[in-house]
């Protein structure tokens, strides 16, 4: 396969940050399959109301997923607000929380919030270098970007028991399998 020069490199660079920010999406979703017994999800579910959600005998755990450079959560945050109404009004079953994970360093701003605690009991944003607080089960890490994620997941991988394939091909096909859900 050859590769010509593109006309717009920003453009080509657009297309990798939405295809690198879909497969770090679909390997988060694969990482949340990985750690069901410790989060007690029963099911994982992917593309629906947000981005992965993991319902459990308790509720759901909604989970959006942000790869851009300048993360702005606002728009999970009222949709959250909307989600968690629905579960107020029994319209939904159980108790909702809600995690943002986003692949680069807070902001300034966000990161102030996150510190003094001005999110609600029921949010928490995970950042790489900043793990789940242990309130809404164990978590996946957010990763720094792609390589991380897939080492990540092959070394949680090695720790399923009776796995026949190679723990990078088990990743693979877990991914797989999320990028079908995802597709409908």
């Amino acid at each position: 396969m050859t590769h010509t020069q593109t006309l717009d490199p920003a453009q080509e660079i657009r297309i990798e940050a939405v295809h690198r920010g879909i497969l770090y999406k679909q390997l988060y979703a694969a990482a949340c399959l990985l750690t069901s017994a410790q989060t007690g999800a029963i099911s994982v579910v992917v593309e629906q109301d947000e981005d992965i959600e993991l319902v459990t005998p308790a509720g759901r755990c909604y989970i959006q997923v942000k790869t851009r450079s300048q993360a702005d959560i606002r728009s999970a945050m009222d949709r959250f607000d909307a989600l968690r109404k629905e579960h107020q009004l029994g319209r939904r079953l159980g108790h909702a929380t809600f995690v943002v994970v986003v692949n680069r360093a807070l902001g300034p701003s966000l990161a102030e919030q996150v510190e003094t605690g001005n999110l609600a009991d029921d949010v928490e944003i995970l950042c790489p270098g900043r793990a789940c607080s242990g309130r809404l089960g164990q978590l996946p890490p957010a990763w720094a970007g792609i390589d991380e994620a897939v080492a990540w997941c092959v070394d949680r991988v090695t720790t399923v028991p009776l796995a026949m394939s190679a723990p990078d091909s088990l990743v693979w096909k877990l991914t797989g399998r999320v990028q079908a859900a995802a597709a409908g």
